[in-house]
């Protein structure tokens, strides 16, 4: 019983500090072990045209501009490698952590919303989508900001 005291005298705001590096290190190992793949092919593609001709070819796409004009917007900042236009979809899946963790807090209690953040932070599947040049992850940080 001892030992869990010390745990307990953390304050939750240091556990999700490190929760979240926590997830920005499983997200960035291995950001650029493959190339593009199909889909994240057609995000450059759209990303890196000009904002007239991106919005004309989004308009027959199923995939509304949104993420392709914040990426276009990213390109320009960091350029076009294939690192760079994955680490728009890390950083935006880690800042999507701390609004897990306040969800779970507003609906439970800090300890849950700790757990919450924990378990989005090792899931294999946010933290695949966090990896992919595509807009699944900028929904969920959407989503959870709504």
């Amino acid at each position: 019983m001892r030992r869990y005291a010390i745990l307990q005298r953390i304050p939750w705001a240091s556990w999700l500090v490190l929760i979240t590096f926590l997830a920005f290190a499983l997200r960035l190992a291995r950001l650029d072990f493959q190339p593009l793949w199909w889909d994240e092919g057609w995000t450059v593609y759209f990303a890196t045209s000009d904002i007239p001709s991106m919005m004309a070819r989004t308009a027959i796409d199923i995939h509304p501009p949104f993420y392709y004009l914040l990426l276009h917007l990213w390109v320009l900042l960091l350029g076009p490698s294939p690192f760079a236009i994955r680490f728009f979809s890390l950083l935006v899946g880690v800042l999507s952590l701390p609004l897990i963790f306040l969800l779970a807090r507003r609906l439970f209690n800090p300890r849950v919303g700790l757990l919450a953040a924990l378990v989005w932070a090792v899931a294999p599947f946010p933290i695949y989508y966090s990896q992919e040049a595509r807009m699944y992850a900028l929904v969920t940080f959407l989503g959870l900001l709504s």
